[in-house]
């Protein structure tokens, strides 16, 4: 099985529209963010071209007439020895986060599964070309989402392909450097448009292991986006961090060397409390010391949730920080969860003025 990350532009609407000559209407909307953002007169125009191309790319059979259609699937075909997409792959498209880019990538996505593939179209917001500053934070996210989706599929043994034939020149170049990271292949088309350029993951490993682990506590404080100042990152390299309204947050990089290198050290130690209103008591270090990696990796992100509650007041799903019923364990006064599969360990404890102290972790209550 493989997974296929495709860039995704507007290349069929485009085509499609230099059939009638009204290109320009592609060009002039293509970064409107809603459909409501468009004109009446220029919504029917959209509508009726998008429902042109889902009847041409549904009619179509000619692999030659098909590449002419769309460079994205120029480039999809072109990985299958008959052309036509074949066999269980997972296919998921990156597309600007646009209305025109968003219907574009969903007529890709229908011609996909038209075709037995499994294909959805990744969940990245503020991808768009619009401004930097929305660019920046799309691609912030579009890190996240790599992080999240795809070291999953290569311990499954999943081959990972960039396939990056079409799409926005810059989303383009930045899946490009993703790539080293996640995939195990990135093809383009070559500039005659009729051969694959296959470019094999190359052994690129991000060399700063001690610089991490001597800034380990601040960096995770900046990945559970807890309130950090400015004067805290004053020595870090700005490639790593941004300072915004004197407050410090990771960039786009910054997540990436978060991900890679200090992630996984979540699962070697229980990390320092994130928030002075967070304290440890002996019970709880006691209680977290014979974890295996996995589950010390999630006490530690539940930490980072717990300290965001403490400081902000967000309680996500995940967390469900809440008060215990009658007296059933004290001193702990409240739970919260460690994680809900197998045996559901729980985080209990107690407040002492301000401050919250972890007293343990356990089973759940019954």
């Amino acid at each position: 099985m493989r997974y296929i990350v495709s860039s995704c532009g507007t290349s069929l609407l485009t085509n499609l529209a230099r059939e009638s000559g009204s290109t320009s209407l592609i060009n002039q909307y293509a970064n409107k963010k809603r459909l409501d953002d468009i004109p009446q007169e220029a919504q029917v125009q959209l509508q009726s071209l998008l429902q042109s191309a889902r009847q041409r790319l549904g009619a179509e059979k000619r692999v030659e007439e098909l590449r002419r259609l769309s460079a994205e699937i120029n480039g999809l075909t072109r990985l299958y020895s008959h052309g036509l997409p074949t066999g269980n792959d997972i296919h998921f498209l990156i597309a600007s986060d646009t209305w025109i880019g968003q219907q574009t990538a969903d007529c890709l996505r229908t011609w996909l599964e038209s075709l037995g593939q499994t294909a959805q179209i990744a969940p990245i917001t503020d991808l768009s070309t619009d401004d930097l500053a929305t660019f920046q934070s799309g691609m912030a996210e579009l890190v996240r989402w790599c992080a999240e989706a795809l070291p999953t599929s290569r311990d499954q043994h999943v081959k990972i392909i960039f396939q990056l034939s079409g799409g926005f020149k810059s989303v383009q170049g930045f899946l490009q450097t993703l790539a080293h990271f996640y995939a195990d292949e990135t093809v383009y088309i070559f500039e005659s448009g009729e051969e694959l350029l296959r470019i094999p993951r190359l052994p690129i490993r991000l060399d700063i292991d001690d610089w991490i682990q001597a800034n380990f506590s601040l960096l995770a404080r900046l990945a559970d986006k807890l309130t950090v100042a400015a004067a805290e990152v004053a020595e870090m390299p700005e490639t790593l961090v941004q300072v915004f309204e004197g407050k410090a947050a990771l960039t786009v990089w910054g997540t990436l060397v978060w991900d890679q290198v200090g992630k996984p050290l979540l699962g070697k130690r229980l990390r320092e409390s994130p928030t002075p209103m967070l304290r440890y008591g002996p019970r709880f270090v006691e209680s977290t010391s014979n974890l295996p990696a996995d589950r010390l990796a999630l006490v530690n992100q539940r930490l980072g949730d717990l300290a965001r509650f403490l400081e902000l007041g967000h309680n996500p799903d995940r967390l469900d920080f809440k008060p215990l019923t009658g007296n059933p364990r004290p001193p702990s006064t409240h739970e919260c969860d460690a994680w809900a599969d197998r045996d559901a360990k729980r985080l209990f404890g107690h407040y002492e003025g301000e401050q919250y102290v972890l007293d343990a972790l356990d089973n759940a209550l019954h």
